[in-house]
């Protein structure tokens, strides 16, 4: 990197809610499906996953990815 260049980190988030009733396996295969594309449809643009959080929410476990890439900007 020379002197005129900087590096600069874009950091995102995908954010799932999956039910964790019995009753819901469907629900829940296709919410961690859809999960998957996000990511590597991220992927994609060049980010990668740095944290991955699982939060209980009552009925529901939230998954927060915090995803990052790197750019060099002139």
């Amino acid at each position: 990197m020379t002197t005129t260049e900087r590096s600069v980190v874009d950091v995102t988030t995908v954010m799932t809610m999956l039910p964790t009733g019995d009753d819901d396996a469907g629900r829940r295969g296709q919410k961690l499906a859809s999960r998957e594309e996000d990511l590597r449809s991220a992927g994609r643009y060049g980010y990668v996953v740095c944290t991955t959080v699982a939060i209980p929410a009552g009925d529901y476990v939230m998954i927060v990815d915090t995803l990052a890439r790197e750019e060099v900007r002139q």
